[in-house]
């Protein structure tokens, strides 16, 4: 197969696609409908389907895109400090705190910058 050429197949699995939209304010609302997408989302899970989502939850390459251009591929404390602080509670199943980002301080600030970045 050439790779240079497009290849378009016959869609035989329903797909559907979901983004956050920059401009949606406030944040908790954004975040909640999201959040109450994935809830009916598992719903199809527990049908066998396939569920591919695809991100990072630490997102903020204004900042970290200099670093990495330099060669320093160390993360910041703030995104190891957010990263740990969303799977403890992914982990204890606090879904409802992750959904005030804002309020995760200085390295919930950093690590997600603007809604779509979550």
């Amino acid at each position: 197969m050439n790779l240079g050429q497009r290849r378009y197949y016959e869609p035989t699995v329903p797909r559907g696609c979901y983004s956050a939209k920059r401009s949606l304010r406030p944040w908790r609302r954004c975040l909640s409908r999201a959040f109450a997408l994935a809830v009916q989302l598992q719903e199809l899970r527990k049908r066998g389907v396939l569920i591919v989502g695809s991100g990072n939850v630490v997102h903020n390459l204004r900042q970290s895109m200099p670093k990495l251009i330099a060669g320093d591929a160390q993360p910041f404390a703030w995104a190891t400090e957010f990263d740990k602080c969303v799977k403890q509670r992914t982990d204890r199943r606090e879904f409802s705190t992750l959904l005030d980002v804002q309020k995760a301080g200085a390295s919930g600030a950093l690590s997600v910058p603007t809604p779509d970045h979550y």
